[in-house]
Formats: C-alpha cells, sequence, structure tokens
C-alpha cells in the first residue's frame, strides 16, 4: 500500500530528466551495513519456507552447498552461513559487484555521486530518518509511518549468524564490500558490538 502511494505520488521520471526532477523534490536514499544485509537476507531467503514458494533459492541453496561444503562436515540442507558468505564473497569479486540485487554492493545500486538527494538514510536509524523525510515532503498523511518490511530480523539472530563465519571468511567479505563502508562510513567493529559479539581477532 505504501509502495503505491508512493508510486501516485511520485511518478517515475523519464530517466533523461532524473537529475532535475531529483532536485526539484524531497527525495530518500536509504543504506544498509553491509554486514546487516547478509544476514537479514540469509534468514529471509534461504529457509524451507521460502523454498516452498520460491524454488529458484533451493537450488542456488543446493549448488552452493555442492561447491563450498567440505566432506562430511555436517548434514545441515541448508548452507551454513560460512558457506553463504563464501558463495557471496566470490559471486560480488567475481563480477564486479554486479551479481544479485540481494548481496549486489550498494554503491552499484543507486547513482549516489551523479544525485544531490536531499535525505541520506540508515537503514538502522529508519524511524527517525523517516519520519523527518516524512515532515519534509508533507507526506504523513498518506503513508504510514509504522510500517517497516522485515522488523522481526534482529540483534540476537545477526549474532548467531555471524558467530558461524570463520574470521577469514568475515575479512575477506569486509574487502569485498570496502566502498560500501567507506562511502556510507560504516565499521565492522561497531556494527559486532552492536550486536553484542565479541570478534576476537582483528579485522
Amino acid at each position: 500500500e505504501n509502495a503505491r502511494n508512493l508510486l501516485k505520488t511520485f511518478p517515475k521520471p523519464d530517466p533523461h530528466k532524473l537529475e532535475e526532477k531529483t532536485r526539484e523534490t524531497t527525495s530518500i536514499v536509504i543504506v544498509r551495513h553491509p554486514l546487516g544485509r547478509l544476514s537479514s537476507t540469509y534468514f529471509n531467503k534461504f529457509n524451507q519456507n521460502s523454498f516452498k514458494f520460491q524454488i529458484g533459492w533451493k537450488r542456488m541453496n543446493d549448488l552452493v552447498i555442492k561447491k563450498y561444503r567440505d566432506n562430511n562436515s555436517t548434514e545441515e540442507e541448508i548452507m551454513t552461513p560460512d558457506e553463504y558468505i563464501r558463495f557471496v564473497t566470490d559471486a560480488v569479486n567475481y563480477k564486479n559487484g554486479w551479481t544479485n540485487k540481494h548481496w549486489r554492493p550498494q554503491y552499484l545500486q543507486c547513482p549516489f555521486c551523479s544525485m544531490d538527494f536531499t535525505i541520506y538514510a540508515r537503514f538502522e536509524d529508519l524511524h527517525e530518518d523517516t519520519l523527518y523525510f516524512l515532515l519534509a515532503s508533507n507526506l504523513t498523511s498518506r503513508l504510514d509511518i509504522h510500517l517497516m518490511k522485515n522488523q522481526n530480523h534482529n540483534g540476537k539472530s545477526a549474532a548467531y549468524f555471524w558467530s558461524r563465519v570463520k574470521i577469514q571468511s568475515i575479512r575477506n567479505v569486509l574487502r569485498a564490500y570496502t566502498n560500501d563502508l567507506q562511502m556510507f562510513q560504516y565499521s565492522a567493529d561497531q556494527y559486532f558490538r552492536d550486536i553484542n559479539l565479541q570478534v576476537d581477532h582483528d579485522l
């Protein structure tokens, strides 16, 4: 419902006039910590319930297990967090970032350098940033400010996820997302502190 209201309020502009339209409107772009994006995608897409409705995720899961699982290391039917991170890292590096949109680096998905957005919001502070955007654009009467997708993914599940990823895999994935981390001023150390996970190695 929110998406339909936004499209009615801000119809898709002509690509050739996009920069001009951006300057004329109150615009917002939302970014998220790369590590938070990855753990959230894992829990949302790679589970038995998702497999029932989207066979593509099941096929991808099976291919990852076949390629990245050490013989007899586990009998889990779903790829482990470490297997997933190794797969994503290779996918990002191999295709220079142009991979599945759920883990494609954010700097490749939106023209941050060519467009001057009014508000640069972080997913982690989304409630406050969204409220500011709605007030600035006079949309408070049209959109539900309490609605947010994927609210169930929390720090506890993120901590569980990253506790099962090997330290070398974490280092590798951080290198793959260097541009996102630097452009949006995110810190791996701060992220792990926020989810209450102790990492006993230098990243």
